[in-house]
Formats: structure tokens, C-alpha cells, sequence
């Protein structure tokens, strides 16, 4: 009734403690049978599984990680710091497409996404005039800035 909250609104529960005195029951009328199909229940979109938008955005950030990692890093240590940024993109990704298909951002903090953007600006202010926190190798002179 108007709460704002994100959650359908259940009727609510009747108390185990206040009893009521209910008619004896009888068998429903021909009119009032209800059929249920098994295949249309309400778990069946919970058991479907993942979009094919979201297979492909984890394909597409999984090979370009091994890309960045045998081509231009050429496998060295420092790139788990450029691959940290790629996944932590494919992440704010997923999170818009899952608020897009939904149509809702129920659960998503605007808070923390406002904080998560000023830190992503700040690390990309310190890493294109400063040195500092970069790997050490190629992937650290332009494919982790542009992926930040």
C-alpha cells in the first residue's frame, strides 16, 4: 500500500492464537476446480538458467582476460591487477543487466554504486597523471586505464 518497499505485498498471515469458527468444508463446485500445470509453476523461471546476455558477457570478459594476460602482459604476475579491474567492470555489467531485464532496482544500494564511482574516479585520476598503483607490465600503460 504505497511502502516503497521492493517486495510484493503479501496478504497478511492470520494469528495462530485467534481461532474462528469456519463453516464444515464441502467439495468444491464444478465451476471451482482449479487444474495445475506442473511445467508453469512458480519455480520455472528460477530453474531456467543464466540469459544468454549474461553467457555472453562472461565469454567476451573471460576471453579478453586471457588475451590481456598471453598477449599483452605476456604472462607475467602484475596483470592480476589489470585483470581485477576487467572483472570488477564485467561485475558493474552484470548488475545493469540484471537491472535492466528486470526492470527494477530493487536491492541495488544507490549509496554504494555513488561510492564505488567515486573510488573508480579516484584510481583513474591516480593512474593516468601518477605512477602509482599500475602494474608493471605493458598492460599497465593503456589497458587498465581504459578498462577503469
Amino acid at each position: 500500500s504505497g511502502s516503497g518497499s521492493c517486495l510484493p505485498e503479501r496478504p497478511p498471515t492470520p494469528s495462530p492464537y485467534i481461532t474462528q469458527a469456519t463453516p464444515a468444508s464441502s467439495p468444491p463446485a464444478p465451476s471451482q476446480k482449479t487444474t495445475h500445470n506442473m511445467s508453469k509453476g512458480p519455480m520455472s523461471s528460477a530453474v531456467q538458467g543464466p540469459q544468454s546476455g549474461v553467457l555472453l558477457a562472461y565469454a567476451l570478459f573471460s576471453g579478453l582476460a586471457w588475451s590481456v594476460y598471453h598477449f599483452v602482459a605476456d604472462g607475467e604476475f602484475s596483470v592480476i591487477m589489470t585483470m581485477s579491474v576487467m572483472f570488477q567492470c564485467l561485475a558493474v555489467l552484470l548488475l545493469l543487466m540484471q537491472s535492466l531485464a528486470s526492470g527494477v532496482a530493487c536491492g541495488i544500494s544507490a549509496r554504494a554504486l555513488g561510492l564505488e564511482a567515486l573510488s573508480l574516479c579516484l584510481r583513474l585520476s591516480s593512474t593516468t597523471w601518477l605512477n602509482g598503483y599500475l602494474p608493471s607490465d605493458a598492460s599497465g600503460d593503456w589497458v587498465f586505464q581504459a578498462t577503469d
